[in-house]
């Protein structure tokens, strides 16, 4: 069982969750009712021109699971996911320094699974990356430095006697000024395990699954639901697209009745045909006798050397069929998730796809912030007269809970 899917923690149902929800989205004054995180856009070679317009904060993209955390005092605290699923922890949260439980409260961030560099035991954290609320204060329209200092006030406190042991330990994520994109590129390995990159925390020890940058605008509020100001770059090779998959059956001689499987997205609220997938062997078998394939959410990247047949459908069989070199290769199934994307979505990852951004070309644009933080060092070394004096705000990656 997949860890980051938190199934041994109690699930939250019926009028409880409906309250729980309510009260969620109320507290940020919104006026509907679902999941309120934020999600960024794909990265697009008019995006490096954003970045040198907007103060923007640089953090490896985690390859774990989303989740916002909602705390709620003594009436507990609960793993947010992204169907609007709950899940009660069994831990408890103050504010540091503070007394008395920490209550209305809304985090977001990820879960990751870590493991440690000199041991290779493994564990799970959860990463926070930006605060709605805390303590009762709506910050959405505070910058980003702002919601993450008041997010690392957030401390855990001892659970009750008869509480599990914490089912994972807390950390505010690392962000990084532009200028130290090459430390944070430096950080990132290719790997042979589960994950095709990791990014190695040599401060804490620890490495896990990463598969890109984030780039979060400082200056401007969190937005719920899409923030195209907010960048998500990945190698092109990385850039993928959560489809429905959808099983057509037609006969085929010598064998009956057989299924060819279709990719369908969002388009104005409902599911659209966008392309024709093919499996391996061992894929094809596995959702052909899947009686649920009809409902899988499955994560996909577009391969050019991989081979994809497409089908007359105005034919009663499979023998109307035409071949081509590129298509989508499934990568595995998204349990955490219920609808594809929608179309505009994966139209904006196609367009990042064939634009490449490549890391050398992110990088220089962290080059000009390095040479102009460069030049604010030495005139604060001028000014001083030799005295020693910081050119910059204190990094945010020495934040911590």
């Amino acid at each position: 069982m997949d860890p980051l899917r938190l199934g041994a923690l109690p699930e939250v149902t019926g009028r409880k969750l409906e309250g729980l929800r309510r009260e969620c989205t109320n507290m940020l004054d919104l006026q509907d009712v679902r999941f309120p995180g934020s999600q960024p856009v794909s990265f697009e070679r008019k995006h490096l021109v954003e970045m040198k317009k907007q103060h923007y904060f640089a953090a490896e993209k985690t390859d774990g699971m989303r989740y916002m955390l909602l705390i709620l005092g003594d009436r507990g605290a609960f793993m947010v996911d992204r169907h609007f699923g709950m899940r009660e922890l069994p831990m408890h949260f103050r504010i540091t320094g503070g007394s008395g439980p920490l209550d209305k409260t809304l985090l977001d961030g990820e879960l990751v699974v870590d493991t440690r560099l000199e041991t290779g035991e493994r564990e799970m954290r959860y990463l926070i990356y930006d605060a709605c609320v805390v303590a009762g204060e709506v910050i959405t329209g505070d910058p980003l430095t702002i919601r993450l200092m008041k997010a690392s006030r957030v401390g855990i406190a001892p659970g009750h006697a008869e509480a599990t042991a914490e089912p994972f330990t807390i950390a505010l994520k690392d962000h990084f000024e532009l200028e130290d994109l090459p430390w944070l590129f430096d950080h990132i390995a290719p790997s042979r395990g589960e994950h095709p990159f990791v990014f190695v925390d040599e401060h804490r020890g620890l490495r896990h699954g990463t598969d890109g940058i984030i780039f979060t605008p400082v200056n401007t509020r969190y937005q719920h639901q899409t923030d195209r100001l907010v960048l998500k770059w990945k190698p092109a090779e990385m850039n993928s697209v959560d489809f429905r998959l959808a099983a057509v059956w037609r006969p085929e001689e010598g064998q009956g009745l057989t299924p060819r499987f279709q990719l369908l997205v969002s388009d104005g609220g409902t599911l659209a045909f966008y392309a024709w997938i093919a499996f391996s062997p061992a894929d094809y078998q596995r959702f052909r006798y899947d009686p649920k394939c009809d409902e899988r959410i499955v994560e996909c990247v577009r391969d050019p050397n991989w081979v994809t047949i497409e089908y007359d459908l105005t034919y009663p069989t499979w023998n109307r069929q035409r071949r081509s070199e590129g298509g989508w290769r499934f990568l595995r199934v998204r349990e955490d998730k219920n609808e594809p994307n929608q179309l505009w979505t994966v139209q904006s990852v196609v367009r990042s796809i064939d634009d490449a951004v490549a890391k050398q070309e992110i990088l220089a644009v962290g080059a000009v912030f390095e040479e102009a933080a460069e030049k604010r060092r030495k005139e604060a070394k001028r000014q001083s007269s030799g005295a020693s004096v910081a050119a910059a705000l204190p990094s945010l990656a020495q934040l911590s809970l």
